[in-house]
């Protein structure tokens, strides 16, 4: 299939691989989703490897797909592009049944997800009670969170999804790091599951970790300083920071090296260009 070309810009470059690194970053924080339902025995790099690979190539996948349909048919709609590749018809209207029905699934897991976070984090101060009637009452948040966002961006779904992504891949990079090297560098792997779920022991209060009523106030310090430094580098749709302005000035003043005059102003060209490529 052939596909049309234009320039690509740096900026644009790195916003779109910001969002492929999201969308497969997004998969971190339910890990024990592939790994709470094997043997005691399974090889921790097998699971690591295996989960890894899946991850990647589906995501690289619908990332190539994505961009594929884009320069071929020039669509802001995804599904726009994937009927007019299949020419319409009854197989584009399948093809787009069945995609709504994948993306009905991994809104489920989502909804699951949410639920268990938010068990997870009430857990360590009340008592909650193990019962269908608690689960389906704990995904409701998520939900109606959810669909209202979902309701409220659908003008600009694309920008706005894709600024959602950059400020989730600005908590998802610091929360990652921190829990990497939690895990290889501090635990070493070893932590006390069950300690974990008791009000006493070093998960409920420690002095060497700052670690009061359950909460570990070096872990929250560190994964604060990641967010909010990478705040004035950040460059969306909703929020161009001040570091990202400059980046965008230098950018354009070295692409101005070596070229003739234009009739428009620098500075034009530069207030022009401080929003988001996207």
């Amino acid at each position: 299939m052939a596909v049309t070309s234009g320039p690509v810009s740096l900026a644009s470059f790195l916003a779109g691989t910001g969002v492929a690194v999201t969308f497969a970053l997004t998969y971190a924080t339910a890990v024990s989703d592939y790994s709470r339902y094997l043997p005691s025995d399974a090889s921790g790099r097998a699971v690591f490897w295996w989960t890894a690979a899946g991850v990647f190539l589906s995501s690289t996948f619908c990332c190539v797909i994505g961009v594929l349909l884009a320069a071929k048919f020039a669509a802001a709609d995804v599904f726009q592009s994937a009927s007019a590749a299949l020419g319409g018809g009854a197989l584009a209207a399948v093809v787009l049944v069945v995609t709504a029905l994948g993306l009905a699934v991994t809104n489920m897991l989502n909804l699951y997800g949410g639920m268990l976070n938010l068990i997870t984090g009430l857990s360590t101060f009340v008592k909650i009670p193990n019962s269908f009637r608690t689960r389906a009452a704990m995904m409701l948040p998520t939900l109606v969170i959810g669909l209202g966002l979902a309701v409220t961006a659908s003008r600009d779904f694309t920008g706005n999804l894709t600024a959602f992504l950059s400020f989730l891949l600005l908590l998802l990079i610091p929360w990652g790091a921190v829990n990497l090297v939690d895990f290889y560098l501090v635990q070493h792997g070893e932590y006390d599951v069950p300690g974990m779920y008791v009000r006493s022991g070093k998960y409920w209060s420690d002095p060497a970790t700052w670690t009061h009523n359950g909460v570990n106030l070096k872990v929250l310090i560190a994964f604060l300083i990641g967010v909010v430094s990478g705040i004035p580098a950040m460059s969306n749709a909703w929020y161009v920071g001040p570091v990202a302005r400059q980046f965008s000035v230098v950018y354009l003043a070295l692409v101005r090296v070596g070229r003739h005059p234009q009739e428009e102003s620098f500075t034009a060209v530069a207030h022009r260009h401080r929003t988001s490529p996207l």
